[in-house]
């Protein structure tokens, strides 16, 4: 069985195209030798998210009542046990191929464009999301005050940040704030002060109480969409309009101005107060909190869970603290520079 003829179903110009097997290939191989066969036509899509028939017929006849009356084939399946009953006939096509619907949520879909790829299922950013899926095995431990991720996984797929979050008392109150009727926030603090930790525990809110929003997190020049059928896209560009425009959704802009236009949606920009340009945000309706220094009683409780291991000692953090006050990043001598 060295040749499965393979034609995408639905294009009017699609063509059947060979694909070289071996009969002990499972169907989920194959989809990734699909892709490898025809990398422009697949290239923004993964091969886990292809679904195929087995057809041995002449793709003249296929349509698509066809294939909703027959499950896809299973991807744990080989091929030699596909075609055991049908040997695959010569000049035939043999699998049909259906490539992923538009992804639907909160009420917008998407296309996938240059700007605008959607990353592949083991990409460290969708290993993240998805384990904020209440079912998932790898769901976060989560306590008053604290989220703990399992520790396959990292926040953001960086392994720049420690696995916990500690919820400050005030991260709940930020939260109601900008859940509440104002749909536009700008959140000021001290440099290393949290912000980019607050927006994680941001995620894990609204994954929980809004299941259906979409999230569209700006930062460092690129912005990642997390849908809620758990698949991410990457854009180079601003947040699509039909994500912004719906009110459902987010947009959580870390250090980074969003667009002056079609923001209906849910907007919160953290920044330094430093930063240039966003006073014009002000000017569009936006609300602003600043994030209060850290007390020596929160420092102590990340301390103790997170960097008494590290060899650092208490003595150091209170002689830190009454240098520097409650800022983490300098008190807790935090290596990274995100938060």
């Amino acid at each position: 069985m060295p040749l499965l003829f393979c034609q995408v179903w639905g294009g009017s110009d699609a063509e059947p195209f060979p694909v070289k097997i071996d009969g002990g290939d499972t169907v989920g191989e194959l989809k990734k030798l699909i892709r490898a066969e025809n990398p422009n036509d697949f290239k923004h899509i993964d091969p886990v998210h292809l679904k195929l028939w087995k057809w041995n017929k002449s793709s003249d006849e296929v349509k698509d009542s066809d294939l909703d009356n027959c499950k896809a084939l299973d991807p744990k399946k080989t091929i030699s046990d596909v075609f055991k009953d049908d040997i695959p006939v010569q000049g035939r096509t043999h699998i049909i191929i259906k490539t992923p619907e538009p992804v639907t949520g909160a009420g917008v879909d998407t296309l996938v464009t240059e700007k605008n790829t959607q990353l592949p299922s083991d990409d460290a950013v969708v290993l993240f999301w998805r384990t904020l899926f209440l079912k998932h095995p790898n769901y976060p431990v989560i306590n008053s005050e604290w989220i703990h991720l399992n520790p396959k996984v990292n926040w953001m797929g960086s392994d720049t940040y420690e696995q916990s979050v500690f919820i400050r008392p005030i991260y709940n109150k930020f939260w109601e704030m900008i859940n509440g009727s104002s749909r536009l926030w700008i959140l000021t603090g001290t440099p290393g002060i949290g912000k980019t930790f607050f927006t994680f525990f941001m995620f894990v809110k609204i994954r929980m109480t809004q299941p259906n929003a979409i999230i569209a997190r700006m930062y460092r020049g690129k912005t990642l969409i997390f849908y809620p059928d758990g698949t991410v896209y990457c854009s180079s560009g601003e947040v699509p309009r039909k994500v912004s425009e719906n009110a459902e959704n987010w947009v959580i802009a870390d250090t980074v101005l969003p667009g002056d236009e079609g923001m209906y949606c849910r907007t919160v920009l953290v920044t330094s107060p430093k930063m240039a340009g966003y006073g014009r945000h002000r000017k569009q309706g936006f609300q602003e909190g600043c994030m209060p220094v850290w007390d020596l009683e929160e420092l102590g409780k990340v301390y103790t869970q997170v960097y008494k291991a590290s060899g650092l000692t208490w003595e150091d953090v209170e002689s830190s603290f009454e240098l520097w006050g409650g800022i983490p990043r300098t008190t807790l001598r935090f290596i990274n520079d995100d938060a």
